[in-house]
C-alpha cells in the first residue's frame, strides 16, 4: 500500500486525525527540490509509493509547492507510477497546468484537485441525495412530487450546493424550483447569477434579500410547494445551526409544508450536518483524509470513464489511468456527476438488490425508453450547472449548411486543400455537439423530442461526410443519433449501478 504525507501546518485536532489515519506531517517550509524528505520514503534507489496530500488556504503556496514537488522527482528521475497527490484548494482554475506535468519517463503525475466549496457540496449530495426525498410510480419512473430547494447563504459553498441540487434534482414528470435567501443579496452571487443565468432561468431559481431570521422565510412555505431540500450555509456554523433549529421546529409544527422525506442541512467548509424527517442527526467532517486514504474518491467515476475506452478498443490498465488524469478537468467532472447519480435509476425504478443480467432484463422490458430520457434530462442539468448554454437549432442548423456546402465541394474537386477544408469544418460543426466549460454552447441542451428534430438536420451531414472519406479511403465518423446514444449511457453504466 501507499504511505500516506500530509503536507502543510496542522492543529491539534487534525494531527491527531492523520495519527489516528497512521498519515505523518510534513511542513511545507521543507519541500525543497534537493529531495532530502523524500529519502525515508524511498523503496528502492529511485522508487516511491507514497501519497500526498496537502489542504491549501492559500492557492499561491500550495502551486508553488507542486511546482517544487514535481520538479524534485523530474531532478532526481524518480518515477512517478506509484506516486500520488491530491490537494484541497480553493480555485481549481489555479491548478490547470498539473495535467501537462510529467516525469522524467513520461508519465503523467497522477494529481487530483478539489476545490473546498465543491467537495462540501459533492459530500453532502453523497451523503443525503435528492432521490430519497422523493416518491414515484415504478412503472413509469416519473415523480410523483416537484423537487423544491431552499438554500440560505449563497457565498462559495452556497453557489455550488445550489448546482450540484441542479445536477441530482432532476426527475421525470418533476418540475425543479429553487429559492435563495441571504441577508447582502443585492451584493453576493452577481458572477455567478451571470455565469450561469442559463441554469437560473432553465430550472427556476430565485434570489431573495431576507434576513434569515426574517418571518418572511416562513411566508415562502405557505404556498403550493413543498419543501424537499434546505441547506443553510451562511459561512457561520452557530448561525447555520440556529437557522436549522428553529426550520426544525417548525417542520414539526407544520409538516404540511414539507414532502414526507424533507431534509434540513448546514454546511460550511468545515461540518456537514442532516436532519432528515426521522430526527436522526447525521454529522461530518466537511473534509476528511480518510476520503482520499485507499484511491477510494471518485473511483466510480473512473470507472465509468473507463468503460467509454474500454468500448472502443482494449487499453491496459497503465493506459487508462493516463487517459483519465490527461482530461480536461470539466470532462472527468462530467463523470463524477454520472457516478453522484447513479443510484437515482435504481431509485425511480425500484430495482434495487438486482444483478446484472436481471437489471437488463427489465430495462429491456420496460425501461428502455424510459431511463434513456432521464439520463438526457441529467446530462442538460449537468451542462447547465457548468455553464454551458443552448446552441439554438436555427444557429445549427446554418453550422450545418456551410459545413455541407465545403463537403459538396470538395467531393467535386478532390483537392487537398478542400478537403481539409471539410474536415476542419465538419470538426467545428460536431464541437457545437460537445463544447465544454463556462460559456460553451451545446445543440443538444433541449428537450428529450427535440433531439429527433436535431438529428434530422445532423445525419445527412454526417452522411455526406462518411461518403467523402470513403472516397478518400478515410476514417468514417459514427451514425449513431442523439437518442441511441442516451440508450447506450444506460447500457454502459449497468456494470456499475450495484458499486
Amino acid at each position: 500500500g501507499f504511505r500516506t504525507v500530509y503536507v502543510g501546518e496542522s492543529g491539534k485536532e487534525l494531527g491527531n486525525r492523520l495519527a489516528g489515519y497512521r498519515v505523518e506531517i510534513v511542513s511545507e517550509k521543507k519541500i525543497k527540490n534537493d529531495g532530502k524528505w523524500l529519502s525515508k520514503y524511498l523503496v528502492n534507489r529511485k522508487k516511491l509509493n507514497i501519497q500526498v496530500i496537502s489542504i491549501g488556504s492559500n492557492d499561491m503556496k500550495t502551486v508553488a509547492f507542486l511546482k517544487t514537488l514535481f520538479e524534485t522527482f523530474r531532478n532526481l528521475k524518480i518515477s512517478t507510477k506509484n506516486i500520488k497527490t491530491h490537494i484541497v484548494g480553493k480555485n481549481v482554475i489555479d491548478y490547470a497546468f498539473v495535467s501537462e506535468e510529467k516525469d522524467h519517463e513520461g508519465y503523467r503525475f497522477i494529481t487530483e484537485v478539489y476545490a473546498e466549496s465543491e467537495t462540501v457540496a459533492h459530500k453532502l449530495v453523497a451523503k443525503m441525495p435528492p432521490y430519497e426525498t422523493m416518491q414515484f410510480d415504478y412503472d413509469t419512473c416519473r415523480g410523483l412530487n416537484d423537487f423544491n430547494v431552499m438554500i440560505i447563504g449563497f457565498g462559495e459553498v452556497g453557489q455550488d450546493v445550489l448546482r450540484h441540487l441542479v445536477r441530482n434534482g432532476q426527475f421525470l414528470g418533476s418540475r425543479f424550483s429553487a429559492e435563495v435567501f441571504d441577508i447582502d443579496m443585492e451584493n453576493c452571487g452577481g458572477l455567478f447569477r451571470e455565469l450561469y443565468s442559463e441554469m437560473i432561468s432553465r430550472y427556476d431559481v430565485s434570489f431573495n434579500s431576507v434576513n434569515a431570521f426574517s418571518s418572511q422565510i416562513y411566508s415562502h412555505f405557505k404556498t403550493d410547494h413543498r419543501m424537499n431540500y434546505i441547506v443553510a450555509c451562511t459561512g457561520d456554523d452557530e448561525t447555520n445551526r440556529k437557522i436549522t433549529n428553529e426550520l426544525q421546529v417548525f417542520r414539526q409544527m407544520h409538516r404540511e409544508y414539507f414532502t414526507e422525506k424533507s431534509v434540513i442541512a448546514c454546511c460550511s467548509k468545515k461540518r456537514i450536518e442532516i436532519l432528515p424527517d426521522n430526527d436522526k442527526l447525521d454529522y461530518m467532517k466537511s473534509f476528511d483524509v480518510s476520503d482520499f486514504i485507499d484511491e477510494k474518491a471518485d473511483m466510480l467515476a473512473r470507472h465509468i470513464n473507463d468503460g467509454y475506452y474500454l468500448n472502443r478498443r482494449g487499453y491496459s490498465q497503465q493506459e487508462l489511468r493516463e487517459l483519465w488524469y490527461k482530461k480536461d478537468p470539466v470532462d472527468r467532472l462530467s463523470s463524477i456527476a454520472a457516478a453522484e447519480y447513479l443510484k437515482t435509476y435504481f431509485a425511480c425504478s425500484n430495482s434495487w438488490g438486482l444483478n446484472r443480467k436481471q437489471l437488463e432484463e427489465k430495462i429491456e422490458s420496460s425501461l428502455k425508453n424510459i431511463l434513456p430520457e432521464l439520463e438526457h434530462y441529467r446530462w442538460n442539468a449537468f451542462e447547465a450547472s457548468i455553464g454551458v448554454s443552448r446552441m439554438g437549432m436555427e444557429e445549427f442548423a446554418d453550422n450545418v449548411r456551410k459545413c455541407s456546402e465545403l463537403i459538396r465541394k470538395a467531393k467535386d474537386s478532390q483537392s487537398r486543400e478542400d478537403v481539409a477544408d471539410a474536415e476542419r469544418q465538419f470538426a467545428v460543426t460536431r464541437k457545437n455537439l460537445g463544447p465544454y466549460g463556462l460559456g460553451g454552447k451545446h445543440a443538444c441542451l433541449c428537450g428529450w423530442n427535440e433531439l429527433d428534430e436535431l438529428w434530422s438536420i445532423y445525419e445527412p451531414l454526417v452522411n455526406e461526410y462518411n461518403q467523402l472519406m470513403e472516397t478518400l479511403g478515410k476514417k468514417t465518423v459514427s451514425t449513431l443519433d442523439f437518442k441511441s446514444l442516451d440508450v447506450k449511457n444506460i447500457y454502459h453504466m449497468l456494470d456499475l449501478l450495484n458499486e
